[in-house]
C-alpha cells in the first residue's frame, strides 16, 4: 500500500465519488481509478460497490475506512520524525571517552552543542581508551575520545589533540622547592599511579622505562579518578605525572607546583575513534565539528579527515 493510494481511496470515500475526488487531487479520473484497482488488488478485496454513477464502500472498504486517518496520521508523523532528525530537532549521541578528555575537554562543547541543538539528547560514556574501543566495537556508542593503544582493523582513529605532560607535587612537598628533579630524585616519595589500561599511565611507564618501572619506587598508590589523583598530590601524599589541562586550576591557585622533571618530553595524543565501516551521523558529524570552534586544539586538521570519510 502507497500513501498516495490511501489518500485516495480516502478522498473517493468522502466524495463518494471518482471524478471528484480526481478533481480535488489534481489527477485524472483514470489515475484515480488506477489508485484504487492498485489498493483492491494489493489485499484482494472490493473497496467500492459500483451501481451506476454512484459508489459505496463495502464492508472491507468500511473497516480501511476506519483506520484511514489513524494510518494517514501515523505516516505524517513518520515522515516528520526523518525531517526532525534531518534538522536536527531531535535525536541521540552516544558517546565514549576517557576520563581526562570527558572531564577536561567535553563539557564546554557539550554546553555549546545543547544550546545550538536543545532537542538532542547526549550520553557521555566514561572509561579507559580499551573500554571505548570495546563500547564502539559493541555498537554502544556512535564515536569516541582515546588513546591510540592497539591496532583495531574495524576503528579508524583521527588523531585531534597532543596535550604535553606536567610532573607536580603538593605546595608543601619537599620537592616543591626545586625548580627541576631527575627520576632518581623520586624513589624516596610515593607515586601516584592511574589503572592499568589509562593512558597516563602507559605514558608514565614508557617514560619511566616500561611497566616495571614501578620498582623505583619506595611506595605505589594507584587509583581510577584524575580528581583523586590531584586531591592525593595536594595533600602531600605522593607526586605525579599528569596532563598539563587537568592540574591548569590548581597550578594558578598555588595548590600545586610544576616541577622540571629531566627527560620528561611526553605528550597525550587524544583521538577521535569511530567503527570503520558505520558512517557518522549528520548529529555526530554537528558535536564533532563543534570541537575545533569551541577548543584550542593541535591537530584540528583530523577533522578534516573525519569529514571525508563518507
Amino acid at each position: 500500500m502507497k500513501i498516495d493510494q490511501l489518500r485516495t481511496f480516502q478522498k473517493v470515500a468522502l466524495t463518494g465519488s471518482f471524478t471528484q475526488a480526481a478533481r480535488e487531487l489534481f489527477l485524472t479520473q483514470p489515475a484515480v481509478s488506477q489508485q484504487i484497482r492498485a489498493l483492491e488488488n494489493t489485499y484482494g478485496v472490493s473497496l467500492f460497490n459500483r451501481q451506476g454513477r454512484h459508489i459505496a464502500l463495502t464492508h472491507e472498504g468500511k473497516i480501511l475506512f476506519s483506520k484511514t486517518n489513524s494510518l494517514l496520521a501515523e505516516l505524517r508523523d513518520i515522515k516528520k520524525v526523518f525531517e526532525d532528525i534531518s534538522a536536527l530537532d531531535i535525536g541521540k549521541i552516544d558517546i565514549a571517552s576517557t576520563a581526562v578528555f570527558s572531564t577536561y575537554f567535553l563539557p564546554v562543547v557539550m554546553g555549546e552543542f545543547i544550546k545550538r541543538y536543545p532537542g538532542i539528547e547526549l550520553e557521555l560514556h566514561t572509561g579507559n581508551s580499551y573500554n571505548v574501543i570495546s563500547q564502539l566495537l559493541e555498537g554502544r556508542t556512535d564515536f569516541g575520545f582515546g588513546g591510540f593503544v592497539k591496532t583495531e582493523p574495524d576503528i579508524k582513529f583521527h588523531l585531534i589533540h597532543q596535550e604535553p605532560y606536567v610532573f607536580v607535587a603538593g605546595s608543601a612537598h619537599p620537592l616543591a622547592e626545586r625548580h627541576q628533579v631527575a627520576v632518581d630524585d623520586l624513589k624516596a616519595y610515593p607515586f601516584i599511579w592511574r589503572e592499568h589500561g589509562t593512558l597516563v599511565r602507559r605514558k608514565m611507564e614508557e617514560m619511566l622505562g616500561g611497566a616495571q618501572s614501578s620498582i623505583i619506587f619506595r611506595n605505589i598508590i594507584e587509583v581510577q579518578n584524575v580528581e583523586t589523583v590531584k586531591r592525593l598530590v595536594e595533600r602531600g601524599v605522593g607526586v605525579t605525572i599528569i596532563p598539563e589541562v587537568a592540574v591548569k586550576r590548581e597550578l594558578t591557585a598555588g595548590w600545586l607546583k610544576q616541577i622540571t622533571l629531566t627527560g620528561l618530553d611526553l605528550k597525550a595524543s587524544y583521538y577521535v575513534l569511530h567503527q570503520a565501516k558505520r558512517p557518522l551521523s549528520l548529529h555526530a558529524k554537528k558535536f564533532l565539528f563543534l570541537l575545533p570552534e569551541t577548543l584550542s586544539l593541535s591537530h584540528e586538521k583530523g577533522f578534516r579527515a573525519i569529514a571525508s570519510d563518507d
